[in-house]
């Protein structure tokens, strides 16, 4: 992440590695550890640091693996922003294929997500069992079993854009990428009292367009969301964790989600520590909140 502290964890040797799934599209700084989708197939370059938006910023170890299934953004020479394919259309079911392709290269790891790369995590879990040691979701997105299905018309849903209980859901027009603006960043993303306020100029530059199909898979409209076959098929420790000002992810919504795949929950309000946002792994208190999960993560001996 461009902006403030971010999680950082150095994992030790023999410890299973750690892959991080963003939900969001990104934009690379080479060296980079990102698997990055070509024309052809997934590729993984295993070194360096990862931007993405929310996302990551992650330490060079060899112990330590990013992975974002998603199209990267690139720039021409007059500096715009250009695609390589189209991000209105793209499927989170393709997008769930490159991590466990991964995670098969590399053997068991720890599965660390944020929003809504969480239903790729809950069914890459499921699909791959053998090769995720544990899942952390931050505030992440539920598997579509337990969401209701939400109309395939858009001034339907618009009237549910404020209804917490299904995640102030919206529905996009998939005929091009998604660009969220200033309003909509500063509504769901940058609300909480522990964003860096001084630098969200800095920040919404860094937020990229998205998967239109993203969006509408997440909120489970027209039933497009990703679901597993059966919860009990997740026997691995699972933890997710919500902070008290992600409009999105109000206690009732995640403690549920968790409820439903057999995941301890923190409400972090609950440890005494209030005032977090969808971003908590760019507010300033990221490295409390880093040592609570590398804390979790010890307990269970990883």
């Amino acid at each position: 992440m461009p902006l403030g502290p971010v999680f950082r964890c150095q994992p030790c040797l023999g410890s299973p590695r750690l892959v991080a799934i963003a939900g969001q599209e990104v934009e690379r700084r080479a060296p980079c550890a990102v698997g990055v989708q070509t024309e052809s197939e997934p590729r993984a370059i295993n070194r360096g640091a990862l931007r993405a938006t929310p996302g990551l910023r992650i330490d060079d170890t060899p112990h330590l693996v990013a992975l974002v299934g998603i199209v990267p953004v690139r720039q021409d020479p007059r500096g715009q922003r250009q695609r390589r394919l189209n991000a209105g259309t793209l499927l989170v079911r393709r997008r769930r294929q490159r991590p466990q392709v991964l995670l098969e290269a590399i053997g068991p790891a720890v599965l660390l997500v944020h929003s809504a790369s969480g239903p790729m995590a809950w069914w890459i879990a499921e699909t791959a069992p053998s090769c995720v040691a544990a899942v952390i979701g931050i505030a992440p997105g539920a598997p579509a079993n337990i969401l209701p299905v939400l109309p395939d018309d858009p001034d339907a849903v618009a009237k549910l854009r404020d209804d917490d209980s299904l995640g102030c859901p919206v529905m996009m027009p998939e005929d091009r990428p998604v660009v969220v603006d200033e309003a909509f960043i500063q509504a769901y993303w940058a609300n909480s009292p522990r964003f860096p306020a001084q630098a969200f100029r800095q920040y919404a530059h860094s937020v990229v367009p998205e998967s239109a199909r993203l969006f509408n898979e997440r909120f489970n409209i027209g039933g497009q969301g990703l679901a597993i076959r059966d919860p009990a098929n997740l026997a691995m420790p699972k933890l997710i964790v919500t902070g008290d000002f992600d409009l999105r992810h109000p206690r009732a919504v995640d403690e549920t989600t968790a409820r439903y795949i057999g995941a301890e929950f923190i409400w972090l309000p609950d440890r005494g520590i209030r005032g977090n946002g969808h971003m908590t792994m760019i507010e300033d208190n990221s490295d409390e909140i880093a040592g609570l999960l590398l804390d979790w993560l010890h307990d269970k001996g990883l």
